[in-house]
């Protein structure tokens, strides 16, 4: 994905620039341009092709775009999207000179989604560690939306998710994480095999008081939170709430886990339940 978008940003430019000679049709010169790149050399990334509509060249090389609808490739399937109101809020020039390129989007979500979903920024530092950071407000998506993300788990899973998140990464691992996301009452449904993945972090009383959670294909959730926070370059703190009122279960779980530095977000979102454990 950073490749994705240092190529994305050096695509544009060279658009641009051939854009200058057919002013009149040049932002829908630009966007099918760009359409075809992407279709030819992101196939990893991306199913079939994606559509880009509203693309707009300022004069002083600002690149807009309304939308890119799309579909995710994922470990386990396939994520249809939609991402909104795209913007480079330096000119594109920057990135040959060198300099950090910010691109903020006003909303990503799951394609026909009727959630606010997700709005951000990416910072490329255009450095030879390819570093680049991540800032997302969730506003709200439904657990069940990220399923292909981890069908075992979330096909089965509701709740709406809201917070932040913060991640600061480069091509030798992730420097920072900081991560806050809550679901509030009324809650939502978890399957019991997510229950599963929390015994190893918890001591005997917990274990028990859970153990007649294990025995149901789901259970009712009234809220959870979690928070996350890359203390240390081995370290990945966390703090994980859930609570289960019918069953008595007012899990509060905090923990620290070392990693690797190149797999710190991806032992947290198994955690999560974010991604099916055993894939990094």
């Amino acid at each position: 994905m950073k490749s994705f978008l240092r190529f994305f940003v050096l695509v544009c430019l060279l658009l641009a620039i051939a854009a200058a000679l057919l002013w009149p049709k040049r932002s829908d010169f630009l966007a099918r341009g760009l359409e075809k790149w992407i279709s030819q050399t992101q196939s990893e990334l991306f199913i079939g092709p994606v559509d880009v509509q509203g693309l707009e060249l300022s004069p002083g090389l600002f690149i807009k775009i309304k939308s890119m609808r799309g579909i995710w490739r994922t470990q386990e399937g396939s994520f249809p999207f939609e991402l909104r109101d795209i913007q480079v809020a330096e000119r594109i020039t920057h990135f040959l000179l060198g300099r950090p390129v910010n691109i903020s989007f006003g909303q990503f979500r799951p394609a026909n989604s009727q959630h606010a979903g997700v709005s951000g920024r990416v910072t490329l530092y255009n450095d030879p560690g390819e570093t680049f950071e991540l800032k997302a407000d969730f506003y709200g998506l439904d657990l069940e939306e990220l399923a292909p993300f981890n069908p075992e788990v979330l096909s089965k899973s509701s709740g709406k998710l809201t917070g932040d998140i913060l991640v600061k990464a480069h091509k030798a691992g992730t420097e920072k994480i900081k991560l806050s996301l809550n679901v509030t009452p009324p809650g939502g449904r978890l399957p019991a095999y997510f229950f599963d993945m929390l015994l190893p972090y918890l001591p005997p009383a917990e274990k028990e008081a859970l153990s007649q959670i294990r025995t149901l294909k789901s259970v009712k959730y009234e809220s959870a939170q979690v928070t996350a926070e890359l203390a240390e370059k081995d370290a990945l703190k966390i703090l994980l709430k859930i609570k289960v009122p019918a069953y008595n279960v007012n899990l509060n779980l905090n923990l620290t886990i070392r990693v690797e530095d190149n797999t710190a977000f991806s032992e947290l979102a198994k955690l999560m339940g974010l991604i099916k454990v055993g894939v990094s």
